[in-house]
Formats: structure tokens, sequence, C-alpha cells
């Protein structure tokens, strides 16, 4: 029985290990290594068609590093900011910096990049999801870590909120683990042939069937003509996003963020704030049949709102506006980009 068990253990084991080695050599996330190098030639003034898995992170920190002119606009935030660019600026240069997902830590470490390779633009946009206080926050930001840990330490003055290494270690070794990497390796193997995780396009092609567009020097998003089609309107998703077992606020986040805002203040950047709404329709079933959720939504709105108060800071939305139908949406949470135009004055 015992000879048994240690050899289920064993195999267990050495399956794991094998699907880690695995995931590391093809690294579909670029987690272990920079795949975005051809970035730094061709980038400038190409549209970018992207065809599979990317490191959002390291593929904006890639494209910030190889910027040749100041911006006036920064943009910070989710994937729900990801479409605002020049049109919502009556034609101002801009850069979106934002990755799907975003927490406070990739929000601090993209601003970083940014002014240590281009320097403090003239106002910055953050977008301000629920889930940006929560303490659980997601992991995504292991790329780019270095410069969050530099912006807290250097500018902040802080090792107590520095993001520590081996907790990294522990993240990127489950990453290898994943059922999902190994899905997302799987799928770069059938990629390998044509040797594209994205392609430079000609500048007047702004959309495109296969892939999501990150424009030329702006790189706001386009999503491709299938996303816009299959999701019109579907509210029913992204229910609990990053806000599941979310009750209260984090003290320690709400500190740094507010330090950070501080800091760009200080050096006379104007901060704008912007409450990405929901689905009216995702958001009255969250409201009727997600309490915990719906609190912790109405919290983070309240807190913002005191806070641009307090700081006297411009801010532009909210989680529930009424203006806005189903079909203004792609999904539950994301709006379309001429709505963001239609609705919303930066």
């Amino acid at each position: 029985m015992k000879t048994n068990f240690f050899k289920i253990i064993f195999s267990i084991f050495l399956l794991m290990l094998l699907i880690a080695i695995f995931n590391f050599i093809v690294d579909p996330g670029s987690k272990f290594k920079n795949q975005y190098n051809e970035l730094k030639n061709y980038s400038r003034n190409k549209n970018i068609l992207v065809l599979s898995n990317i490191d959002e992170r390291i593929f904006k920190k890639t494209l910030i590093e190889n910027i040749e002119k100041k911006r006036d606009i920064l943009i910070l935030g989710s994937s729900r900011v990801m479409t605002i660019g020049i049109e919502n600026f009556n034609n101002k240069s801009v850069f979106n910096s934002g990755v799907s997902g975003a927490g406070l830590k990739d929000i601090i470490a993209l601003s970083n990049i940014f002014i240590k390779k281009i320097g403090f633009p003239k106002k910055i946009l953050i977008g301000i999801d629920p889930w940006l206080f929560n303490k659980n926050d997601d992991k995504r930001y292991m790329g780019i870590l270095e410069e969050y840990n530099e912006f807290i330490k250097n500018i902040i003055k802080s090792e107590k909120n520095e993001v520590k290494e081996k907790n990294i270690k522990i993240e990127k070794l489950k990453y290898l683990i994943k059922f999902s990497t190994l899905k997302d390796s799987l799928k770069s193997l059938n990629k390998i042939k044509q040797k594209e995780t994205f392609i430079f396009l000609d500048e007047k092609i702004t959309e495109d069937e296969n892939g999501n567009i990150y424009l030329n020097s702006e790189r706001s998003l386009e999503y491709s003509k299938k996303t816009k089609k299959e999701n019109n309107g579907n509210w029913n998703t992204y229910f609990g996003y990053q806000i599941l077992n979310y009750r209260n606020l984090d003290y320690e986040k709400q500190q740094i963020f507010e330090l950070f805002i501080d800091y760009y203040q200080n050096n006379n950047i104007e901060i704008i704030f912007f409450l990405p709404p929901y689905n009216p329709k995702h958001y009255e079933y969250i409201k009727k049949n997600r309490k915990e959720e719906y609190e912790i939504i109405n919290k983070v709105e309240k807190y913002i709102i005191e806070v641009a108060e307090k700081k006297n800071i411009k801010l532009i939305g909210k989680y529930n506006d009424k203006r806005l139908g189903q079909y203004d949406f792609y999904d539950g949470i994301h709006l379309k980009k001429e709505n963001i135009k239609k609705y919303y004055n930066f």
C-alpha cells in the first residue's frame, strides 16, 4: 500500500515538473524572457495586431521604452480604459498604458516606467476599478515588479510596502504549474509555424477580424470585428471579476494610492479620476443578487469621491451611469469606444 502511495505521489510530482519545464520553455505570457524585442525597431509608427497571448505588462513596458516624443496625457488603468485615445482629448498627444485587470501595482509601475523614459505628462487619467484596493490582488504585475518597488522605495520612501522577491518566486512557480498556462502553451505551439504573436499593420488599418489592434502612437485598443460582433451588449459576463471575497478596502493600498496621487500633484500634474461604468443590466443583477459585491463597489465609489473632493481632482463617470443602456457596452463591464467619447468629457 505504501509503495503504491509513493508511486502515485512521485508520478504526480513528475507530471507537474514536466508541465513546469514545458511551460517555462514555451513561456506563452513572456513571464521569464522578453519576446517583444522586435517592437523596438518597428512599433513607433505602426498599428500592432495581436494574434496570441501576450504579457501585456511587458508589452506596454517595451512600447513605453521606445517612445520618441513627449506625451501630454498618460492613461493608466485596466482594459476598461484601454480604448481611450486622442479622440477623447481633442487630438492632444496621448499614451495609453492600460493593461487587462490592472491593479494598483500595475498603475504605479507603468507610471514609473513612463516618467523615467519620457518625463512628466501634463495630465494623468486614472481608471479606478473597484478591485484597485483589494488586498488579494491579481499577481500579473510580476514582470514589472522592479519598477513598482523602485517607486515605493525612492518616491514614497518606504520599504514596508515593497513586494518581496520571495513572494514573486512563489507566484512564478504557481504560474508554471497552472492548467491555464499549459493551455496557453499548447495554443502557442499551434502558432509556431507562423511564428507570430503580433504583426505590424499599415497605419490605415484600424481593425481586423483576427485580433485586437493597438493603434500606432497612442497605443489605445481597437477591438477586433469578431469581438465586437460576438460581445455586442452581452451583459452576462465578468460577474465577480476581482471582487469575490473582497469586503473592505485595504488600508495600506489606500495610503499608497494617496501618496501616489500626492507625488504627481506636487509635480504640477493634473490628475483625472475616471470611474468606468458597468453595463446597467450587469449592475442591476449585482445589486439584486450579489449583496457583498454590490456593497464593495459602492464603498470604493464613495471613497474615490471623497479623495477627489479632498485633493481637488476632476472626477468623471460613475459605476452606475443611468444614461447608458445595455447595447452601449461590448459586454458586462466594457463600454464601447464610441460611447466613451459620446458620454464623457475628459
